[in-house]
Parts: structure tokens; C-alpha cells; sequence
């Protein structure tokens, strides 16, 4: 049911922050070109944000799905999840990428604007012109 699964087609991937799975995705990992960062163990780890650009290709194609952010910060998403990346750590780990890869495309997806709340859609605005600053102008 993931849409990322259909990229698993074309390349492997590397999922962070991951909330939550169904069980028939979990019983399919062993046999998909994927690694996942679990966001309730990942922190347990310093070097976390290492691990993930380490588990990167040279070129990378970047999806940011706005439900992998904290729904304090993001909740104008069409699943929001308790836990997620913080504004410092999804920052943090994107000028890491930037920095250490090729970033050849990036795209954010699942905005699902709140009518009165214009915050979420600044939150996402803002970390696009953060990613093409870190790719452009790094």
C-alpha cells in the first residue's frame, strides 16, 4: 500500500523516521531493497543521521513526506503521528545529505492545508527553500 514501495522497483530506499507499518509491509522487508530508521529507536543513537547518509546511493532522489515531521510543527498531514523529526534534527540531517550526496531531485509531499492555520504551510514552504539553499548555495 506504500507509494514508496513502487521506487523499490527502480532503486533501493531509505526511510526515516518511520512511525508506524502494517503488517504485511514488515513481512515483505526481508526481501526489499530498503532500510528503515525507526523514529522510536533511532535517537538511541548519536550517530543516527551518519547511519542514514551512510545508507544512501551517491545520487540520491529526496521524498520528504510531511507526516514523517512532528505534528506539533507539521499537522496538516493526512496521518499525523505522534513522535517525528523536529525542525533541528530534519535541518540537521538534510544539510548531512546535501553535503555527503548528490542530491539529483527532492520533492515534499502530504501538505493537506488546515483552513485558518497557515502555519504548516509556511513550516513546508521554508523547508523547500532550505533544501534548494543547501543544494544551490551550500
Amino acid at each position: 500500500a506504500c507509494a514508496m514501495r513502487r521506487s523499490l522497483d527502480h532503486a533501493p530506499v531509505v526511510h526515516v523516521g518511520i512511525r508506524n507499518i502494517s503488517q504485511s509491509e514488515v513481512e515483505a522487508l526481508p526481501s526489499l531493497k530498503s532500510t528503515i530508521f525507526y523514529d522510536w529507536n533511532m535517537r538511541d543513537d548519536p550517530q543516527w543521521m551518519d547511519r542514514v547518509v551512510d545508507a544512501l546511493g551517491p545520487k540520491v532522489y529526496l521524498t520528504i513526506d510531511a507526516d514523517g515531521i512532528d505534528p506539533s510543527l507539521m499537522p496538516a498531514v493526512g496521518t499525523p503521528e505522534p513522535g517525528g523529526l523536529t525542525w533541528p534534527e530534519i535541518t540537521r540531517l538534510l544539510r548531512k545529505v546535501f553535503a555527503a550526496r548528490d542530491v539529483v531531485a527532492a520533492d515534499l509531499v502530504e501538505l493537506c492545508p488546515l483552513p485558518g492555520m497557515a502555519s504548516p504551510n509556511f513550516v513546508c514552504a521554508k523547508l523547500v527553500y532550505k533544501m534548494l539553499g543547501y543544494r544551490f548555495a551550500p
